[in-house]
């Protein structure tokens, strides 16, 4: 089990040098100076960006009263969070049917402004006619010094009326197929990503693996492939309440083709786990899957709902994917804590007390 000290160490002491982003989904409405939403943020706020990974609030009623409470959610985190911006991603939480608007949020949460090196989200890929759409599908490159990293965003079709706009419905309607006009832009970014030498982080609400906890979106495993095909490094995930991460998973050429998820007729794959270790990885082992469903949330996960959620007997993905220890239906809360450099991420649970969810600590360094 790694040490706080001994986690924390790794992180070059020149700041300047050094990528800090606070990650983080299913918020809440847990205000006030002991409420969960108020303390993860609280705790973002000291990073480079924050990044919200959807479900923001719990507090919907209809459209107007749903907008509104939106624009009340943004102002609160954005008094919290002061300079630091914030980058979203929506969840089914987010749109004008349950608990909010996805563009209002958009509009309203601090946006990057040049400050800390954090630039605007875009969505355009040179030689690539289709274009991305913050906050629906985007990416960010954050640059400082010899550090580099890029994020790339995808929204998995969550419409928000019959009234949204063309624009805005192809993306919401497009979901992931492979060789879908989203699935080729996510591709050309990850491409452009690899030739100039980033670091790879995607956010995505749903989790892609879904350890039979929540339902997966319907074009997860051609996405995942994707994923581990250009080497993208971590993938972040929220929805469900608990708390959790992969060992690295990778294709290869003689038993791994595809990372294979529950849901297809063969389960979990052993031979697609790129690295057994459980904490220490090269870039080169594949791709970690981190989930942090609990930003704001003062609950764990319903285990009358989701009973075999840890449990290696009931699921393939959590006996053959799940780094050991990390899987918790606790009501742990928190933000993930990426730190950055030009040779490696460091990644730890960071709880709203201060301290950390430890078995959750890795590091990826370059080869």
């Amino acid at each position: 089990m790694t040490s706080k000290k001994s986690s924390l160490s790794k992180v070059p002491t020149n700041s300047s040098e050094v990528i800090t982003i606070a990650v983080g989904g299913d918020w809440d409405d847990q205000w006030g100076p002991n409420g969960a939403t108020t303390l993860s943020l609280t705790k973002g706020a000291s990073h480079d960006l924050i990044l919200m990974l959807g479900d923001l609030s719990y507090d919907g009623i209809d459209y107007e009263y749903n907008r509104n409470n939106a624009k009340k959610w943004a102002s609160k985190a954005n008094k919290i969070a002061g300079t630091t911006p914030m980058l979203f991603v929506a969840g089914d939480h987010d749109s004008k049917n349950q608990d909010g608007d996805i563009m209002t949020y958009a509009k309203t949460l601090n946006f990057p402004n040049g400050r800390k090196s954090v630039g605007v989200p875009t969505g355009t890929v040179p030689k690539h006619a289709y274009k991305g759409k913050y906050p629906y599908l985007w990416y960010t490159d954050i640059i400082k010094g010899t550090a580099k990293v890029r994020i790339v965003a995808t929204s998995v079709a969550f419409q928000e009326s019959i009234t949204e706009t063309l624009e805005d419905q192809k993306y919401l309607k497009g979901k992931y197929a492979v060789g879908s006009e989203n699935y080729e832009w996510v591709k050309a970014v990850y491409a452009d990503a690899q030739i100039k030498g980033f670091w790879i982080i995607h956010i995505n609400h749903l989790p892609w693996i879904d350890m039979e906890k929540n339902q997966s979106f319907i074009d997860s495993q051609g996405m995942i492939d994707l994923a581990s095909t250009y080497n993208v490094n971590v993938l972040l995930t929220a929805s469900s309440h608990n708390v959790w991460r992969t060992k690295p998973l990778k294709i290869n050429d003689s038993n791994c083709s595809s990372i294979a998820l529950t849901t297809s007729p063969n389960g979990a794959n052993p031979h697609c786990v790129g690295s057994e270790d459980n904490q220490h990885y090269k870039k080169t082992d594949g791709l970690i899957q981190a989930h942090v469903g609990v930003a704001g949330k003062t609950m764990g996960l319903d285990l009358k709902k989701y009973p075999d959620a840890c449990n290696p007997n009931a699921d393939g993905e959590v006996l053959h994917y799940l780094a050991d220890g990390t899987c918790t239906t606790d009501g742990i809360t928190g933000i993930v804590s990426l730190k950055i450099n030009a040779n490696s991420i460091q990644g730890d649970f960071l709880k709203i007390d201060g301290s950390l969810f430890e078995p959750y600590s890795f590091t990826v360094e370059k080869n």
